[in-house]
């Protein structure tokens, strides 16, 4: 008797058609525990549960509602008590109406779910799990979201801050949250100290495009970028230029770096051969001059020696650029 199966579909849209039977007659699957590697839209999933009285645990890696024009409910019983989603594509009102009419048995629920901001209400969530899913023991929710403004992280704070009452207390559910490092660039800005978050990431970061932005970030910076390949910075100092150097190479191996885009205002020879010297295997150079009105008139000469120095590198690509 089949009680394991496994199926695997391609892209979206390759996986087969089902409908919900409601036969009584109808000879039901065994199968206790099933798992399949693709597409799964939530009308094939309720299709399933209704051929599949006796399943216990279910997994999928995508869920969605594309093409469903509503969530149906089979009348035979339900006894689903494992559901693992890797990337959830339902709203949470499509999620929360497939828990109320199928998942009353649940013990353990996996989650990772799309961008919807009412992913984070607490108090609905708390509610869904009082009323709906009794028996629930393993709650593992991921909520992934690309946050563009200062505005949008506070709000974003203040809804993860609601997950602490003593519901989640009780049931020994703590929630914690970070600044996601898988990205191709990344952006390092200066803010106001009420403007940045708590939850500051440090250590390792994997990262090989990196940009600056800010004077006073780079000795600060307690990231370690030890991927790092391309590098984009403001150079405005006019002191402790050795120890600027020094800090730059302590969080960015600078002898890996093979593009370099610099934009200055104040940069004299001396400190862009330092910069070279350290950049060995610089492929690309972007020099972007800021001219400052009363230095305006350096622009021609700081050209020239900039062209010597690129001469005497192995650069293959420079493009310069004056605002």
């Amino acid at each position: 008797m089949l009680k394991y199966g496994k199926f695997s579909f391609g892209m979206y849209g390759t996986s087969p058609d089902l409908s919900i039977t409601n036969n009584e007659q109808q000879e039901y699957s065994p199968i206790e525990h099933l798992i399949i590697d693709g597409y799964c839209q939530i009308h094939q999933f309720n299709a399933i549960l209704s051929y599949s009285p006796r399943l216990r645990y279910f997994s999928c890696e995508y869920l969605s509602s594309f093409g469903s024009t509503q969530i149906e409910v089979s009348m035979i019983p339900l006894y689903l008590t494992h559901l693992s989603i890797k990337y959830c594509l339902l709203s949470f009102d499509e999620f929360e109406l497939f828990i109320v009419k199928n998942c009353s048995q649940l013990k353990m629920l996996r989650i990772s779910t799309k961008p919807d901001i009412a992913y984070l209400d607490a108090s609905r969530w708390e509610r869904l799990i009082s009323h709906h899913m009794y028996h629930l023991s393993i709650f593992d929710f991921e909520h992934l979201m690309r946050i563009g403004s200062v505005e949008n992280i506070q709000v974003y704070h203040a809804m993860i801050n609601q997950f602490v009452s003593s519901f989640w207390i009780e049931r020994q559910w703590f929630f914690a949250h970070q600044h996601c490092s898988k990205r191709k660039q990344y952006y390092i800005f200066e803010r106001a100290d009420q403007d940045t978050c708590s939850c500051r990431e440090t250590g390792l970061n994997l990262t090989e495009n990196i940009c600056i932005e800010g004077r006073y970030l780079i000795p600060n910076c307690s990231i370690q970028f030890a991927s790092a390949t391309s590098l984009s910075f403001q150079y405005d100092y006019s002191e402790n230029r050795n120890q600027f150097i020094n800090d730059l190479n302590h969080c960015i191996p600078l002898a890996q770096i093979r593009r370099l885009c610099i934009s200055y205002s104040n940069l004299d020879t001396d400190m862009l051969v330092k910069i070279l010297c350290c950049m060995p295997n610089l492929e690309s150079f972007d020099p972007h001059y800021r001219p400052l009105k009363h230095l305006s008139t350096r622009y021609a000469t700081q050209e020239a020696q900039i062209a010597h120095l690129v001469s005497q590198n192995k650069i293959k690509s420079v493009h310069r650029r004056c605002r």
